[in-house]
């Protein structure tokens, strides 16, 4: 019996909130769909409606409060259909972590070290993140209080010395070129929120009201990066359709004084929320190979984790472009609702199935 780590509902959210905003933190108008400048806020909003409803399944596995997470629940209706579906989950969330290697790599050899190979920073990376999982969720969920107050102090302050470039002019009207563009865009951001699955495989690790967190989480994390894509559109205007990462040039427009500026600040939110990002998939990672093998070997797990993420990345880099992968909806989309839309129903409908026949005579 593997025994539970627990951490607060509020820890929960913080983790969660930090995985979720990476995302647009480096959003790439290149990868996107072409949409209209007022059109990314409300493509913002779409995404946070889709993310939503395609949610619902998973509010009614988190609504029973349940100590047991969706492995757990698996495994009452079949043990050789839990391991399966933890091997999955496993499995993807070292593919969430290997996009999430891949999109902060494409930001430090485009920005930061231009022309450079990043490779062996990015395994340092996952083997320092190997080493903080190892701790727990404990110890992530700590760490995430001190890595969220200064990511928080560092885009608040970011957007504050920005907003002096802000201008109304900039908006554009709203669906100038119809609403398909905008609606498909948000589609396409759905499919890479894949992170939105979380809560189900931390259910047994969480005191408190999950589902109730998940449900703020979700709307509070859109809610901050309307308010980010906001300034963006009213400080840079049609100038930010024509940057790599225009939130990182936000943060040149950020000037303190005369001569400093906060696109330090940024680079360094970023490097943490990797940090938060890959230590949590790694957990994760480790735990579903303890209930789908055997609960020894946990140091094994973390181990065989890294070093897919690591080979993978090696690999990769030196055989095909960043780009390729990073803007794959083709197999996001089917990825997202199989795992946070189907198999969430699968488990409903077996639950359902099994309580019935318990009722009959």
């Amino acid at each position: 019996m593997i025994k539970e780590k627990k951490i607060s509902a509020y820890q929960m959210f913080l983790i969660l909130f930090l995985g979720r905003i990476f995302l647009p933190m480096t959003y790439m108008p290149s990868l996107t769909i072409n949409v209209g400048l007022s059109d990314i806020l409300f493509q913002v909003v779409f995404t946070g409606v889709l993310v939503l409803i395609t949610s619902i399944p998973m509010f009614f596995v988190l609504r029973n409060n349940s100590n047991t997470n969706i492995i757990g629940r698996f495994s009452v209706i079949s043990p050789v259909l839990s391991k399966v579906v933890a091997w999955l989950y496993g499995a993807v969330f070292i593919y969430i972590g290997f996009v999430t290697l891949l999109r902060f790599d494409l930001f430090a050899t485009s920005v930061i070290f231009p022309q450079t190979d990043f490779r062996f920073f990015l395994i340092i990376i996952i083997i320092i993140c190997a080493i903080a999982s190892l701790f727990g969720i404990e110890a992530i969920g700590r760490t995430s209080v001190f890595l969220f107050a200064i990511i928080i102090i560092s885009i608040v302050l970011m957007l504050s010395f920005a907003s002096k470039e802000f201008d109304w002019l900039n908006f554009t009207p709203p669906f100038y070129d119809g609403i398909r563009n905008p609606l498909m865009a948000s589609v396409t951001s759905m499919s890479k929120s894949m992170v939105v699955m979380t809560p189900m495989l931390l259910m047994s690790n969480v005191r408190g009201n999950i589902k109730k967190t998940t449900f703020w989480w979700i709307t509070l994390s859109e809610g901050f990066i309307f308010i980010l894509f906001f300034f963006v559109v009213g400080c840079m205007g049609l100038y930010a359709s024509t940057q790599l990462f225009p939130i990182y040039s936000l943060t040149v427009l950020a000037v303190i004084g005369t001569f400093a500026r906060l696109d330090v600040l940024l680079t360094s939110s970023w490097i943490l929320c990797v940090f938060n990002n890959i230590s949590l998939f790694l957990y994760i990672f480790k735990e579903n190979m303890q209930k789908s093998v055997t609960p020894k070997y946990k140091k094994l797990y973390t181990l065989i984790g890294a070093l897919i993420l690591s080979v993978a990345v090696y690999l990769v880099k030196q055989n095909l472009s960043a780009i390729d992968i990073l803007h794959n909806p083709s197999l996001d989309v089917p990825l997202y609702i199989f795992f946070v839309v189907l198999i969430p129903v699968v488990l409903l409908i077996c639950e359902k199935i099994k309580k019935n026949r318990g009722k009959e005579p």
